[in-house]
């Protein structure tokens, strides 16, 4: 986390939002009834957050559905769908100046940016193997490549990333089991790394050509953040969400590339869920009981 604390503002600052948005979301949902001037404020500061995030870092706009699930769902329908409602509605006032920017000088409406095209080739274009390396960086990224430069500076960024999108269809069509090898691959890049490669802050031990202790310490968190998944389903904690946000943080890189930056957010709540597991072990050490839920609104009361 310290060594990507450079790429501030869609890495590290994306994410702490991401997290109060948790938290937030958290509290609502456990929170008990309440009049419909709250229940609007809360709805709009949701909405306000949740649209801040996307011009943020825009992938994360796949967990919306999560957290609007988390936040309302125990609330009675005809609540939950006005909040919903409004959450939403809010989200797309603050996201309608980018917008509507985009719209007058693209003469089209692409949400928020267009890097996903150049992303989807790269991960899969010549020499890669689904991992965002230097050396695929170096020889298709437009920030390396002058030729590909030119094609950006001409064509402009959205008729640039349609280029782009065109070219990984013709490479899927040459390679389709590639294609879902490095698919495979990328979700084990995503929950362990690319042991392979040196990672920051580390003695990064060789053995073999692997890594060994960038392998140990996120192969660790990984094992302990899934078995946290299991052990709070077990108890019968009220927390489904905190899988279905992980699979959502995860999906926007199974078909692109992953680099260690890009797998922050799933990493994240794995580190959430070992940290629950922990916790869930330690009282079960101290009092020979595994925690009970939280009862409904308790939080609320609190």
């Amino acid at each position: 986390f310290l060594y990507f604390a450079g790429d501030f503002w869609d890495g590290m600052l994306g994410l702490s939002i991401f997290v109060w948005l948790i938290v937030g979301a958290l509290r609502i949902g456990m929170a008990a009834e309440c009049d419909s001037r709250t229940a609007l404020a809360q709805a709009m500061a949701l909405g306000a957050a949740m649209g801040i995030l996307a011009l943020t870092n825009s992938t994360y706009v796949l967990t919306f559905p999560v957290l609007l699930a988390v936040a309302f769902w125990s609330r009675i329908r005809s609540k939950r769908w006005g909040m919903i409602g409004m959450t939403v509605a809010t989200c797309a006032l603050v996201l309608a100046p980018w917008m509507i920017r985009n719209a007058n000088a693209f003469n089209r409406a692409p949400f928020i940016r267009s890097g996903g095209g150049l992303l989807l080739w790269l991960g899969n274009g010549p020499g890669s193997d689904g991992w965002f390396s230097m050396g695929v960086l170096r020889l298709n990224h437009p920030y390396f490549n002058p030729r590909e430069r030119t094609a950006l500076l001409e064509l402009g960024e959205p008729a640039y990333n349609d280029l782009c999108v065109d070219r990984f269809f013709r490479l899927l069509e040459q390679d389709v089991r590639g294609f879902w090898i490095r698919c495979l691959r990328r979700i084990g890049y995503l929950l362990v790394g690319d042991p392979t490669k040196p990672a920051p802050f580390m003695v990064n031990y060789p053995w073999h050509g692997i890594f060994i202790d960038h392998l140990l310490l996120n192969v660790t968190f990984s094992a302990l953040g899934v078995t946290g998944l299991v052990a709070v389903r077990r108890l019968g904690y009220r927390w489904a969400g905190l899988a279905g946000l992980m699979i959502c943080t995860a999906l926007p890189y199974i078909p692109t590339a992953v680099t260690h930056r890009y797998a922050l957010p799933l990493r994240a709540l794995l580190v959430l869920s070992a940290a629950s597991l922990l916790w869930m072990g330690n009282v079960r050490v101290r009092t020979g009981q595994w925690p009970a839920p939280l009862p409904k609104n308790s939080l609320h009361r609190s």
